[in-house]
């Protein structure tokens, strides 16, 4: 860390000021943003970063430095004598300042410079001479300021310059001739402006560009030849703009594109040949725009393509053959649209297929056979459709399927053997209408760890339902009519085998009474939840101890809070009337949209657990708060794209750890390591200072 420790040549420079940059440097150095980063320790380097009262950069500054970095201060001007002692400087970044101004010679004696970093500042002109002198810089970023003109002699002496970032501005315009002095860029990011339209010539000299972002702004209409030039556009993301319709020969020249979004905009129809030159295409995203339709050729040039994102459009109708060439496909989301059946043809000829989305639709049909070619299959998300059944041979062929989300649909009851042939280990049922038979496992799912079975309407649990499921971790059941007995026996109820069970949500059911031994055999219990039951939420309840006891003397983390909500019966009839009413409308939504695979396009995310866990050392929390519960807490249980458990993001959201450590006693020691770290290092620079104080001055770093 000592060869970031700043000198100047005046070694009478302020020993507070040298410690305090020392300090921020020691705490910062953890962050991996330009302000903190170090790609070659062996340039000598200047950083000021966080020193929140430097208002001007010195003028005395070492003569051989090559990286300059001032990031979080109070900086409003970049002059022209601030660089004059700084020749060398090849690197120069000065982010999260308050710089409006960076006056025309500023960089004129910077004959060396090859990358500046003025981002996150409130800079809002840059005059067309700034970088005049600098033939050799090849990197500019203006992210976030206020600039509204960009002058197209700007970057016009630079001639091996590749890129440059912009966004976040308030460009509205750019000229036809913008980049013309610039042949040699190979990264554009203009995002996050107000360009409404780009003149059909503006990347006629930009042959060799590989990654051009225009996402976020207010483009309407892209010219027919405005991609023409850019004949080796790998990555292009044209998302969140109000484009309506797209030229079919508008992406005829990029056949080496691999990536391409064309997200949140306007568009409702695209012609079948519009991606026929795009034979290299990997990745695409038309999420959130007004499709109704795919025609059966419109991916049939697209071999090797491995991602589609056509969810959030309007889709109704899918032609059989859409997918046929598409051998390589691994994800396809066709989330929230209006599809009415999967047939068995849709995705006969897609082997390669991991990862499948058609949650939130008016799906009532799954043919017997629609996943029977796709044997990769892991994971499916059929969630807040209209299903009634499936046919026990649904998943036959599907031995990797790991994760199934069936949620909030309208199934009764299904086929014990209908996982038996997969690895499932995730399933999610919550908010359908299941009917628990009596001398009957309720599935064959040996490997399954996480079922929920929350909002389901259960009003007994037979004592072989969870027989053939032993591998059991979370077991969901809130949101439900369940009773438990007053007495059972140890070694035969609905708990007794599920030995690995470490999570059990209880919680709004109608449980007024548990027998002592009922979960006796549930060893590795960690989390019990038994919140608005009338056991711990009636003015008797107070009075009962047996739960405490068992609780404590088991080293369990109980949880009962008590909220003021309507009764569960309620909350079983509202469900099923939902789900006659809009299966694909429900608020169920909050907690299903999936992340996309594509960057900047995660969805909603999740809502609060109902596990929260107490300390080490408190059996029992009973906490009154009038608020309503949300009856729909984790209704998945695995969110399909993400590739996150939502069950694990609920068990992290215990307080403590699994063991009962304290949370407090955890942070409590952090903050003593950091504070011992912090002292050490004080008194280890304040050696190194005086020593150096001894002998003549250096000029490295």
């Amino acid at each position: 860390m000592l060869r970031y420790f700043i000198l100047f040549p005046d070694m009478r420079v302020n020993c507070q000021l040298v410690l305090m940059t020392w300090m921020v440097v020691l705490v910062t150095a953890s962050s991996q943003d330009a302000c903190n980063s170090y790609d070659n320790i062996h340039l000598p380097i200047l950083n000021f970063t966080a020193m929140a009262l430097l208002t001007e950069l010195p003028t005395n500054m070492n003569a051989d430095i090559t990286k300059l970095v001032a990031c979080h201060t109070k900086l409003s001007v970049v002059t022209n004598s601030t660089f004059t002692s700084t020749r060398k400087l090849e690197v120069i970044i000065l982010r999260h300042n308050e710089i409006s101004q960076v006056e025309t010679g500023a960089f004129m004696s910077l004959q060396m410079l090859e990358e500046v970093d003025l981002g996150y500042n409130r800079i809002e002109y840059i005059d067309e001479n700034l970088f005049r002198k600098n033939i050799n810089l090849y990197q500019l970023n203006l992210e976030h300021n206020s600039i509204s003109r960009f002058h197209p002699n700007v970057l016009k002496y630079a001639t091996d310059f590749f890129r440059l970032t912009i966004g976040g501005n308030k460009i509205k315009e750019l000229h036809a001739y913008t980049f013309k002095n610039s042949s040699a860029l190979m990264e554009i990011d203009l995002s996050r402006n107000v360009i409404s339209e780009l003149d059909g010539r503006i990347f006629l000299h930009n042959g060799k560009i590989n990654a051009l972002d225009l996402s976020s702004n207010e483009i309407a209409i892209l010219h027919p030849n405005i991609f023409r030039y850019a004949v080796v556009l790998t990555h292009l993301d044209i998302s969140h703009n109000k484009i309506q319709s797209l030229e079919v020969n508008l992406f005829s020249n990029n056949k080496d594109i691999k990536t391409l979004d064309l997200s949140s905009n306007l568009i409702e129809h695209v012609d079948p040949n519009i991606f026929k030159y795009n034979t290299r295409m990997e990745n695409l995203n038309m999420s959130k725009n007004q499709l109704t339709s795919l025609n059966k050729d419109i991916f049939s040039q697209n071999t090797g393509i491995k991602s589609i994102d056509m969810s959030c459009n309007s889709i109704r109708y899918i032609h059989n053959e859409t997918f046929r060439m598409n051998k390589m496909l691994t994800l396809l989301n066709m989330r929230k649209n209006n599809l009415t059946r999967v047939w068995e043809e849709l995705l006969s000829s897609n082997n390669k297929l991991k990862i499948i989305d058609f949650s939130d639709n008016g799906i009532t049909n799954i043919d017997q056979k629609a996943f029977l070619k796709n044997c990769e299959l892991e994971r499916v998300n059929l969630s807040t459709n209209s299903i009634k059944q499936l046919s026990p041979d649904t998943f036959e062929a599907n031995a990797n399927l790991t994760d199934v989300d069936l949620s909030y649909n309208r199934i009764t009851e299904l086929d014990r053997n209908i996982f038996s042939k997969t690895r499932i280990k995730t399933l999610s049922l919550r908010g359908n209408m299941l009917k628990i038979e009596a001398n009957m496992s309720l599935f064959t799912a040996t490997v399954l760890e996480i079922i929920d079975l929350g909002s389901c309407c259960i009003t007994s649990l037979p004592s072989n339902t969870f027989r053939d499921m032993l591998s059991l971790r979370v077991l969901l059941l809130d949101n439900n009519l369940l009773k438990l007995p007053g007495q059972a026996d140890p070694n035969d109820n609905v708990f007794s085998g599920l030995h690995n069970l470490t999570k059990l949500d209880l919680s709004v059911n109608e449980i007024s009474q548990i027998g002592a031994d009922i979960l006796s055999g549930v060893r590795g219990l960690k989390l019990l939840n038994l919140s608005s039951n009338p056991i711990m939420c009636t003015k008797y309840a107070s009075e009962d101890h047996d739960v405490q006891n068992w609780c404590s003397t088991r080293n369990v983390q109980c949880v009962a809070k008590c909220y003021s909500v309507a009764a569960s019966s309620t909350n079983c009839i509202n469900t099923a009337s939902d789900s006659e009413r809009t299966p694909h409308n429900m608020q169920t939504e909050t907690y299903r949209n999936v992340h996309s695979p594509f960057p900047g396009t995660s969805n909603a995310g999740l809502g609060d657990g109902a596990f929260t866990g107490t300390e080490k050392g408190v059996s029992l929390e009973v906490v009154l708060r009038s608020e309503s519960i949300r009856t729909e807490n984790f209704s998945n249980v695995h969110s399909t794209f993400s590739g996150t458990s939502n069950a694990d993001l609920r068990d992290s959201a215990v307080v403590g750890t699994e063991e009962g450590v304290s949370l407090e006693v955890l942070l409590w020691g952090a903050c003593g390591v950091v504070f011992f770290a912090l002292i050490t290092a004080v008194a280890v620079v304040t050696i190194i200072i005086f020593k150096t104080r001894r002998r003549p001055p250096v000029t490295s770093v």
